[in-house]
């Protein structure tokens, strides 16, 4: 323990009315590494001034080794999630970093969320934070930050995932992805003998077997076995699965862009995604990366032109379907769509409209449309 005489000076300073003595005050504690300034610096989280609760989030971060797996570091976890979303980015980092030194895995979705934050800085403290926290599932939107993203970005998401896996492979997001897939394959299947992709095989029957049996185990094929649930389930099941992917946030990102692709299921899947407005982008990046993957796959683009439709980016939508509809696509769902698109409510928005040309960045994996944007 510090010297009792300088910890209960600090603490005097901490209660300061003014804000930069209560600041510095923050910031001596975190320094001075005693546990005991734990609660005050909690209560700082919640202070008028953003100085403040940046210094008390600093502190904790200091302390977080020695806090770590007590009730302490749970009630800090509640305050520093409300700094996560505050309008200022610098308490936005200085919240991802205090997750990742309180080992704050129930703020596991919170920081993949941060990695779609338009601050860098934010960024690489995030993906700091999850390679502390030791959670794979941090994996696939940390490969899709090696994809989009200022050096100092890619830089802590290699190091993340290197932290994750043990692997270096120096940025290269097509290494991280191959690696990524052939440790998928290696898995073994579930103790019900259900993997994942079974989702996404054979008949309707055949899915929601699997659908079932992953939703009942548990674990990280829990959310994909809920989204297709609340695509093809009974009522009953759709109403309790819905609840599942939206408790699920960023994770269900990836079995619904599968379900995006995938012939029949993509317009229901689009609609799902209303209830994960916050992690449209996401989405719509893992779609983009099937349709890099296989640009002559016809469903990707209609799954993606349903996305932007229910979305009502009627712009790009547009494009999407005209661009499935090049490649051949026959579908009844595609025909209807498109009929929609000249109804009189839509006339005088597509009227004279040129379609949109369609390109992919020469630096970039994203997929570009000239104008992905709502009608003014």
């Amino acid at each position: 323990m510090a010297d009792d005489t300088r910890l209960r000076a600090l603490l005097r300073q901490l209660e300061s009315a003014d804000w930069k003595t209560a600041k510095t005050a923050a910031i001596d504690l975190g320094e001075l590494g005693d546990v005991r300034a734990a609660e005050p610096l909690i209560g700082c989280l919640s202070h008028t001034n953003p100085d403040v609760r940046w210094g008390a989030a600093a502190a904790l971060t200091k302390l977080g080794d020695q806090l770590k797996g007590t009730e302490q570091a749970v009630s800090a976890t509640g305050k520093l999630q409300e700094l996560l979303a505050d309008s200022y980015w610098q308490l936005r980092a200085s919240a991802a970093d205090a997750f990742g030194a309180l080992g704050a895995t129930q703020a596991l979705d919170l920081l993949i969320s941060a990695l779609n934050d338009p601050e860098e800085h934010v960024i690489t403290s995030a993906a700091e934070a999850l390679g502390r926290l030791g959670d794979r599932r941090a994996i696939p939107p940390l490969i899709a930050c090696l994809q989009r993203g200022h050096w100092a970005v890619r830089a802590f998401a290699d190091k993340a995932l290197t932290a994750l896996t043990g692997q270096e492979f120096y940025e290269d997001a097509d290494k991280w992805e191959h690696w990524f897939a052939t440790q998928l394959k290696k898995q073994p299947q579930t103790d019900s003998g259900t993997d994942p992709e079974a989702l996404w095989r054979g008949d309707e029957k055949a899915r929601l077997m699997a659908a079932r049996r992953l939703a009942a185990q548990g674990g990280e094929g829990a959310i994909a076995g809920n989204v297709l649930l609340a695509l093809q389930g009974s009522y009953e099941e759709r109403e309790r699965a819905r609840q599942a992917v939206r408790a699920g946030g960023v994770a269900a990102a990836q079995p619904i862009a599968r379900a995006l692709v995938t012939s029949g299921l993509s317009y229901d899947a689009a609609e799902l995604t209303r209830s994960l407005e916050s992690h449209f982008d996401e989405i719509r990046f893992r779609v983009e990366q099937e349709i890099e993957r296989q640009p002559k796959n016809a469903d990707a683009w209609i799954g993606l032109g349903d996305l932007y439709f229910v979305h009502s980016q009627f712009r790009p939508a547009l494009a999407c379907y005209e661009q499935a509809k090049k490649l051949g696509s026959h579908s009844e769902h595609l025909a209807a769509i498109l009929e929609q698109l000249q109804i009189p409510a839509y006339v005088p928005k597509l009227r004279n409209m040129d379609l949109l040309r369609m390109r992919f960045s020469g630096n970039s994996t994203r997929l570009k449309l000239d104008a992905p944007h709502d009608f003014a």
